[in-house]
């Protein structure tokens, strides 16, 4: 699988070494310009949808499960993109590093969501949207998050990711 971009170093983490190790997969999907993002009403942010990989599953099991569970998507075609990797703050006061590998997906059929307390609590749900609307909400959160140190939001390293990822597709499909 092609590496999309050199590692994303959250600031301060340049010469730590990770405590922890995630893998994760997320979904392109396409409808013209427009793509199937989550959206996050808590955070006011899009994430491709996806997730992290359990023990003793692999790749494409973790993204149908995690299409289902999120978006209700049914995937008919999966073809690898690419990956990104990250070296960030963990969530139990530990240094993660995470690989997320991107398929894009078409879709077979739309089924129930079934969305994890978490995704609940902050109010995830599916949505088409331009690719350039994505970018440009993801990036006002960057903006706005540095300002206000974080206040307990997710990593920036999370939507800058997304927006290299988005970026790369649309030089790529010519969106």
């Amino acid at each position: 699988m092609k590496k999309l971009a050199d590692i994303i170093i959250e600031s301060g983490l340049q010469d730590q070494t990770p405590t922890a190790t995630r893998f994760t997969v997320r979904a392109i999907i396409l409808n013209g310009n427009q793509i199937l993002m989550t959206y996050s009403k808590k955070f006011k942010d899009y994430m491709t949808p996806g997730g992290g990989v359990e023990p003793n599953e692999d790749f494409i099991e973790a993204l149908k499960r995690e299409l289902e569970e999120e978006v209700g998507v049914v995937a008919k075609e999966i073809q690898p993109i690419g990956y990104l990797e990250e070296l960030r703050s963990g969530q139990r006061d530990g240094i993660l590093y995470q690989k997320s590998h991107y398929y894009e997906v078409s879709i077979d059929r739309y089924v129930e969501t079934n969305p994890e307390d978490y995704e609940i609590r902050f109010g995830m749900t599916p949505a088409w949207v331009s690719i350039d609307d994505v970018i440009a909400q993801n990036d006002h959160e960057i903006r706005t998050r540095l300002k206000k140190d974080g206040l307990e939001i997710h990593p920036y390293s999370t939507l800058t990711r997304e927006n290299i990822v988005l970026n790369y597709i649309k030089e790529v499909k010519k969106i």
